[in-house]
């Protein structure tokens, strides 16, 4: 069993502890996931409590699951949703435009010249990024950023494996001809 397995078996005896666990493990990524639906930072914020405190309360009534951060995920998504009123401005949001609060600053030069041709690289990668479709943009983003495997995409984007497998192929073809083409 792994420790996320094992916090999560603790959460559900009751263990006060582990459910601080998982909040601290998990709240800024959550975070970091819904800015690419809104930038309302209280709605967020909101969403993340709600997802917690119904997580708290329907404890009794879970089970074991084998992914906690997909778990919380998909559960912060749905309760986004929701607070939207299912309309059609959800937009996502580069991570570049996040709070600076929430990005650290270099500390030496090293990390600094790291940072520049990250920043380089993400520049590149967002001029190419912007031709895509909204779908293929969220696809990308949970395969590499989030690193999440095909099944788990399915599930955030409630569509089956293979149309996973086609919007990342599309998406990667898109690029590559745009790239050429430079």
């Amino acid at each position: 069993m792994n420790k996320d397995n094992s916090v999560w078996m603790d959460f559900l005896n009751g263990n006060i502890n582990a459910y601080a666990k998982i909040y601290e493990l998990y709240a800024k990524q959550m975070y970091i996931y819904a800015l690419h639906f809104t930038t309302n930072k209280e709605l967020i914020e909101d969403s993340i409590h709600d997802v917690f405190v119904k997580l708290y309360n329907n404890r009794s009534k879970l089970s074991h699951i084998h992914n906690i951060k997909l778990y919380l995920f998909i559960a912060l998504k749905n309760d986004l949703i929701n607070q939207l009123n299912y309309s059609r401005t959800i937009a996502f949001e580069p991570i570049e435009n996040m709070d600076s609060s929430i990005k650290k600053g270099p500390d030496t030069e090293e990390e600094y010249i790291k940072q520049e041709s990250s920043l380089y690289r993400k520049e590149l990668v967002l001029k190419y990024y912007s031709i895509l479709s909204l779908r293929q943009k969220e696809a990308i983003r949970y395969k590499f950023e989030d690193d999440l495997r095909y099944s788990q995409i399915s599930k955030l984007m409630n569509i089956n494996i293979q149309s996973v497998k086609n919007i990342i192929q599309s998406a990667i073809k898109k690029i590559k001809s745009e790239f050429s083409a430079d």
